[in-house]
């Protein structure tokens, strides 16, 4: 147990980290290395010194760090900010120790953290919510491109965070053991709520690894079968009511639906009647009928996907071993001002496989998929052998591997797998999971 004095203070600081996202970078990195140093100060304590899977985090931290600064190739007009800002990946790798680290001495006795966590997440779906229906939050941000953002203003990451952070609130609840049933409206409203602003944010791949989530939740977590059903009842009934009543200042379906089969069939089905489509969608079938590109009828999520992959394919197949080191792809792109040969450029390829197949080659992609399949094997095993008096933490268990699983999925479209506030939020996964892990083994 940690001494009195912080025992107040770092477990706000610790469980605080995931839902800081919302106000911003500067704020996760400041908290992060908070714990960082508590855990380096008693560093002299540890008692996991030689666990192979804390040696595999820091050995695939230490070969991030060689690729960056082996393979990606600067000149004068391109500065080392890629280069070394992958050499400190391993800073990471601190946060999941540290993490560990603080829960073996932390009292899971004060549920007043969970609930002020749930009452915070729930203003900040609230606040979005005013933004779907007036057109502008609390903050003053308006709605972009038929989207909400909510408290992150220009970055359309709201459902992401929601989808991505939702494991970690109920992991919370298991942890410090709320009674569902006591507080089942509470639990039910928040739920529900966290599941129609995801639909509200109109973004697909969030919508997708929800389903997921909820699919997986209810086959591994038994005491949240209930809940969940009603939670999806009551947002499915809202989508109606708001689809039929015409509310809020646009309709997320569109985009969900109709822009995404568009998309996929390369607006095949619109060409004909270019008089009764939106102005965005009217130019891009023309830049389409402009090009080549209009015989590709079926693509992989849309153009623009399709043809990050096959940039980053070509990117493979010129460094097929180690790839081009991390963010090695943002890196090609500025030094051929993102205008390559073949395929789009970007900051990244939008997809974690086709990243780490470019940027990592077949050694890194190997580290991932081993990591990726022992969360899963782990999961799989762990339910088949359920141990009842182990029921709680078993839960804790599971909840930690799905979100790891859903977090790294690999057949979706995803963000930059080596962006700053993904990787403290994956990695904050794995401190969670190190402990649930070990306590299941004990």
């Amino acid at each position: 147990m940690i001494n009195h004095s912080s025992n107040k203070v770092l477990p706000l600081i610790l469980f605080a980290i995931p839902i800081s996202i919302t106000i911003g970078i500067a704020v996760v990195e400041v908290l992060s290395f908070i714990i960082i140093i508590f855990f380096l100060i008693n560093i002299k304590n540890l008692n996991f010194k030689y666990d192979k899977k804390i040696i595999f985090l820091f050995f695939l931290a230490f070969y991030y760090a060689i690729l960056a600064y082996f393979k990606i190739d600067t000149t004068p007009n391109i500065s080392d900010d890629l280069r070394y800002s992958s050499f400190f990946y391993f800073r990471y790798v601190l946060i999941s120790l540290s993490i560990l680290f603080l829960l073996d001495r932390i009292n899971s006795s004060n549920k007043v953290i969970v609930f002020s966590l749930l009452i915070f997440c729930s203003l900040i779906m609230l606040d979005a919510w005013l933004q779907f229906f007036l057109g502008r939050n609390l903050l003053g941000y308006e709605i972009i491109k038929n989207r909400i953002s909510g408290v992150f203003g220009d970055d359309l990451i709201l459902g992401s965070f929601l989808v991505r952070t939702l494991p970690f609130f109920v992991w919370l609840i298991f942890f410090f053991k709320i009674d569902i049933k006591q507080n089942y409206y509470f639990l039910l409203i928040f739920m529900s709520s966290c599941f129609i602003t995801v639909y509200l944010s109109s973004e697909r791949t969030s919508l997708v690894l929800l389903i997921l989530t909820i699919i997986l939740f209810y086959l591994f977590i038994k005491d949240l079968r209930k809940l969940l059903s009603k939670s999806i009842i009551i947002c499915i009934i809202s989508i109606i009511v708001i689809y039929i009543s015409n509310l809020g200042k646009y309709d997320p379906t569109e985009r969900i639906i109709i822009k995404t089969f568009n998309q996929i069939t390369n607006y095949k089905f619109v060409e004909e009647n270019l008089d009764k489509i939106s102005p965005e969608t009217y130019e891009k079938v023309l830049n389409r009928k402009k090009s080549n590109l209009y015989n590709e009828r079926l693509l992989i999520f849309s153009l623009d996907h399709t043809q990050h992959y096959l940039l980053a394919y070509k990117l493979f197949t010129e460094n097929p071993y180690f790839g081009l080191g991390p963010k090695g792809f943002r890196n090609y792109c500025r030094k051929v001002s993102y205008n390559p040969n073949v395929g789009f450029c970007s900051s990244h390829p939008h997809n974690i496989i086709a990243q780490l197949l470019s940027e990592t080659g077949i050694v890194g992609i190997s580290l991932f998929l081993i990591a990726y399949f022992f969360v899963v094997s782990k999961l799989v095993s762990t339910k088949l052998k359920e141990i009842v008096y182990l029921k709680k933490l078993n839960y804790q268990f599971y909840i930690i591997s799905i979100a790891i699983i859903i977090n790294l999925f690999p057949l979706l479209p995803s963000g930059n797998y080596f962006n700053n506030w993904f990787c403290i939020l994956i990695f904050y996964y794995v401190g969670l999971y190190l402990f649930t892990y070990k306590k299941i083994l004990n």
